[in-house]
């Protein structure tokens, strides 16, 4: 039967250091905290210097269609988080069967919080 597991914190760090044990899924890993790191380092560093409305929402018309509350900022490393942990947990499902896979979803991990923190500098440099 497949049962969700309840996630906690002591699953979660197990499942970290089993996909430690592959050295490509453990540099995935590596890259995508450090990724999520630096996200949050630059919204606290550039914080007081950034206006009280910040462009994110891209898909829109140009101009303030784009334009939200600069708190909006915090969502980026904060999904970018959820899916690295979401992938963390398939990553860790997979390991055993399907260790290209498991490699795959870390990797993809790395890549999500990568463009994250591209985004998060880019919004940063144009309201700096």
């Amino acid at each position: 039967s497949m049962k969700p597991t309840p996630i906690s914190f002591y699953s979660l760090k197990q499942e970290i250091d089993e996909l430690s044990l592959d050295p490509a899924a453990k540099l995935g890993l590596r890259l995508a905290f450090s990724a999520i790191g630096l996200q949050f380092i630059v919204i606290a560093l550039f914080w007081y210097r950034l206006p009280p409305e910040v462009p994110l929402l891209y898909s829109r018309a140009y101009g303030k269609a784009q334009l939200v509350n600069g708190f909006w900022l915090w969502f980026l490393p904060l999904l970018t988080l959820a899916l690295e942990l979401i992938s963390i947990r398939l990553a860790a499902k997979a390991r055993v069967d399907h260790q290209l896979w498991s490699q795959i979803l870390a990797w993809l991990g790395a890549i999500i919080a990568a463009m994250g923190l591209t985004t998060l500098i880019k919004i940063v440099n144009l309201m700096v």
